[in-house]
């Protein structure tokens, strides 16, 4: 067998696993009374949301404890509700929600001393008793996190109008199990591994990998697959399994007996994660291999019940299976990054997105070839392009997060020269109702796009 020496190096991007949820409580509230400017009314068992003219507003201050999201970054959080529970309502509204700009102390808060605020963050209901209330208030604890924002919490108050409202929420002094809390969905985030090199050993048919992961984290007991000798196991493919097992390595390597095959595909297992992970292994003349990631060019839905209407620029891109009202999504993604490469070059294709709310989700969706031209500017139901079903469903839906879906197939086609017109991602009919929202481009920041991850051999 010839020597092997190769530098392999894999794209920093972030892998996720499945979403988790973490609950935060409010650790601190007041009320702040108009017609006693210099008054405190903490420990209350109740807050109140008034608006009482002339001069007896009053508004509700909460800040949460968020210990439990130490380590996570913003972009590892995928979702975040704000909920509240109405205790009592005598002509109740909408409360508007603003982010607190300024410190303060519930043990000395009053309508003379209260922070300012930032705008709203929108409005929580507060129509009837006895129910929660909540919010979606993703982008404000993501701020949190990264530090954009100060951690000040949230102000509630009713708009001003001719009219008295007054909504009563329990507070974090209650000793009802109804306490103010935020509900914070996030995903673990892991550096994939640097590959360092690919090597033959001397004097015989090994191939040794060494690589460089994430040194903190749990050990997993390798299985060996056939042919294969693991001396330690690693993960040495990028991968976006949703329940990617933490790695422990440091420059380790395996090694196989197997080495008659090029481009033979192995795969070890996490035991404790019960996940299979992609090994790629080569035979005598191995090629070099790096990674591509191809960004979107455009994207769009189209909805059965406004046939003639664009939807424009969103930050969601909608799926649905409902009588009468299906939508379904169009992407199209930049090639440009594959210029040179043929069908033969292309390892590995995953497309990816994160899908951040579903409806009853779980059901099958297709992911088909667009065949003809389309623009987002101009894209209707009724002139949608038509597609081709190429073989390739969805990863469930039914869960939130980063989505893997294998598009190595279609991708290779395009390079052979079929059209790229993009996908369309549509859920098969049936007889209930079922929508994921995922994000689109026009989502802010750049770190959630939809992306297509391609592993290439460099040609020959």
């Amino acid at each position: 067998m010839k020597k092997l020496a190769i530098m392999l190096l894999l794209s920093a991007t972030v892998a996720t696993v499945d979403a988790t949820t973490i609950i935060g409580y409010a650790n601190r509230d007041n009320t702040v009374w108009q017609a006693a400017p210099d008054a405190v009314t903490s420990n209350g068992m109740q807050l109140i949301v008034r608006d009482a003219d002339p001069s007896n507003d009053t508004y509700a201050f909460l800040d949460f404890d968020l210990s439990g999201l130490s380590g996570y970054s913003s972009s590892g959080i995928t979702q975040a509700v704000f909920h509240v529970f109405v205790e009592w309502v005598n002509n109740g509204g909408e409360m508007v929600v603003s982010p607190v700009t300024n410190s303060w102390n519930e043990t000395t808060l009053t309508w003379n001393n209260m922070p300012g605020v930032d705008g709203s963050l929108g409005t929580i209901s507060g129509t009837t008793t006895g129910v929660w209330a909540s919010i979606e208030v993703t982008g404000l604890v993501q701020d949190w996190i990264d530090g954009t924002l100060i951690q000040n919490g949230v102000r509630l108050h009713h708009f001003e109008d001719a009219y008295f409202h007054q909504v009563n929420i329990t507070s974090s002094d209650s000793t009802n199990s109804t306490l103010p809390y935020l509900a914070i969905e996030v995903i673990e985030q892991i550096d994939p591994p640097e590959i360092i090199s690919l090597s033959a050993a001397p004097g015989g048919d090994m191939v040794e990998m060494v690589v460089n992961a994430p040194s903190s984290a749990d050990a997993y007991e390798p299985q060996a697959s056939s042919g294969l000798v693991v001396t330690n196991w690693a993960h040495v493919e990028h991968s976006y399994t949703n329940d990617l097992a933490t790695l422990a390595l440091t420059n380790l390597s395996y090694a196989t007996t197997d080495a008659s095959g090029t481009n033979e595909v192995i795969y070890l297992q996490a035991a404790a994660a019960s996940k299979f992970f992609k090994v790629v292994g080569f035979g005598a003349s191995p090629p070099s291999i790096s990674s591509v990631e191809l960004g979107v060019v455009q994207d769009n839905t189209t909805w059965s019940a406004a046939p003639d209407t664009v939807s424009g620029t969103n930050d969601h891109l909608i799926v649905r299976d409902q009588a009468g009202s299906d939508v379904h999504t169009y992407i199209e993604f930049d090639l440009s990054g594959l210029a040179g490469y043929g069908s033969s070059n292309v390892v590995s294709a995953e497309m990816m997105f994160v899908v951040d709310y579903n409806n009853n989700g779980d059901q099958t969706a297709k992911i088909s070839r667009v065949d003809d031209d389309w623009s987002t500017s101009t894209l209707t139901w009724n002139n949608a392009p038509g597609v081709t079903d190429v073989g390739i469903n969805t990863t469930d839906f039914g869960s939130n997060g980063w989505k893997t879906n294998d598009v190595t197939d279609l991708v290779k086609s395009w390079v052979d020269g079929t059209a790229n017109e993009g996908v369309r991602i549509s859920y098969l009919p049936s007889a209930f109702t079922h929508q994921a929202n995922i994000r689109s481009s026009e989502y802010a920041g750049t770190s959630y796009d939809p992306y297509i991850y391609v592993t290439v051999s460099e040609a020959d």
